[in-house]
């Protein structure tokens, strides 16, 4: 297993409890087999640029361990999340 960060973007007005949606994608990763280290929660921030019209996005930076070939799993489970504007998954080193 390595050492990832999720970077999430979610729009802001499908985070009415920060608690909650913190724990549906802690849930979504889980299901998806990844192990969480550390939820980290900016809030709302605004966005360098507009993104489907939106200029504020609320910023959750997650630090999993996963296995490589579980990425692809996750990948697609965020991916589908419709209150996910952008998301990116980098390896620690």
């Amino acid at each position: 297993m390595a050492d990832y960060e999720l970077l999430l973007i979610l729009k802001k007005e499908a985070v009415s409890d920060p608690k909650k949606a913190e724990g549906e994608i802690v849930a979504l990763l889980e299901k998806s087999k990844a192990k969480i280290r550390k939820v980290d929660v900016w809030g709302v921030r605004k966005l360098a640029y507009p993104i489907n019209k939106q200029t504020d996005g609320f910023y959750l930076i997650i630090e999993l361990k996963a296995k490589s070939e579980d990425l692809k799993t996750i990948r697609r489970a965020v991916e589908l999340n419709k209150e996910v504007m952008r998301y990116l998954i980098t390896k620690k080193d």
